[in-house]
């Protein structure tokens, strides 16, 4: 079923919105100063890094800052916590709410890979990762077990220190896996490999030999599909939503599916002007939204949204 004009009408109404305010912009009015927070940058023996200032509720618009070492270290990101390094700042999704400290993880290249993970490229489908001693006559084989989504009981300390159960999700993988053709090109000691042909979209253990040896295993490698009808695109998380709202036309004769119920906040700004044009399977999964915007500015005419449930609240503003 097409479901187009309701949510339609509900942009339009967020446009109306905006645009009462341009018309009052030039009303004399007291001016309050928003409020800031300060984000610095721990580099860890790295070339220094200036603090910032970012608006509350914001994004860090820059992106991520550059810093280099002369060991030969690998700069991987940055994170929120230092030693660990279990939990990166995403420059796509995270929002500064308070002064914050992100710190710099860097590696040591190995002769086996490291650093496993896919490109920043939206539904990439090209693997990276850190190797010593590789060349373009490298052979490689790439083995995939394909995972399924199961949930188990865990005893944890919450916040107060007290012992609770809690349902933990997790992914069970195959036992047999199947082998990909790919090809790979190398950047100094960064290797990307590109599949040959199409991998079904779905999470997978990956494990990679090099000549038959330096043999390396990841888990939860999400590979989200190739657009088709059916492979479509998968939508696991919020970044992958708004990669199809921020564009000028995005979706035509493209298919996607969400894959996982996530949380969704972006600013009206961010996907002003975008229209989907794709067809869009909810797969009866939940997408809750919140901030000052939906999930589409505007859906074409060809567009179709079935099978989704949206939850949450958008605050908007309209005068007059």
């Amino acid at each position: 079923m097409k479901k187009t004009n309701p949510i339609h009408h509900i942009f339009m109404t967020f446009l109306c919105g905006a645009f009462a305010l341009t018309v009052l912009s030039g009303c004399t009015q007291a001016t309050t100063l928003p409020e800031t927070h300060t984000v610095s940058f721990e580099t860890n023996g790295g070339t220094e890094v200036a603090s910032i200032e970012v608006e509350n509720g914001r994004k860090i618009t820059a992106g991520a800052p550059v810093t280099t070492k002369d060991d030969g270290s690998e700069f991987v990101g940055w994170f929120k916590d230092d030693g660990t390094f279990a939990d990166p700042w995403d420059f796509q999704i995270d929002i500064v709410t308070a002064d914050v400290v992100l710190y710099a993880k860097w590696i040591k290249s190995q002769s086996y890979p490291t650093e496993i993970m896919l490109t920043d490229a939206p539904f990439s489908n090209v693997l990276t990762w850190i190797q010593t001693g590789v060349g373009t006559g490298t052979d490689f084989i790439l083995t995939f077990y394909h995972g399924t989504l199961s949930t188990r009981q865990e005893t944890q300390l919450d916040q107060d220190g007290a012992y609770v159960t809690v349902t933990v999700e997790y992914y069970d993988y195959d036992e047999t896996g199947v082998v990909y053709d790919g090809t790979h090109t190398i950047d100094g000691n960064d290797v990307l490999w590109t599949p040959a042909g199409d991998i079904p979209g779905g999470m997978y253990r990956v494990t990679i030999l090099a000549d038959g040896e330096n043999e390396a295993t990841v888990d939860d490698v999400c590979y989200k599909g190739n657009g088709t009808v059916d492979n479509p695109y998968l939508l696991y998380e919020s970044a992958d939503l708004i990669a199809i709202s921020s564009g000028s036309v995005v979706g035509a004769g493209l298919y996607y599916k969400v894959a996982h119920d996530f949380s969704h906040e972006v600013s009206y700004a961010e996907i002003l002007g975008g229209r989907f044009d794709g067809s869009l399977d909810g797969n009866d999964l939940t997408i809750s939204v919140s901030g000052n915007a939906g999930m589409f500015y505007e859906l074409g005419a060809d567009a179709t949204i079935t099978d989704l449930n949206v939850t949450g609240t958008i605050t908007s503003a309209t005068i007059g």
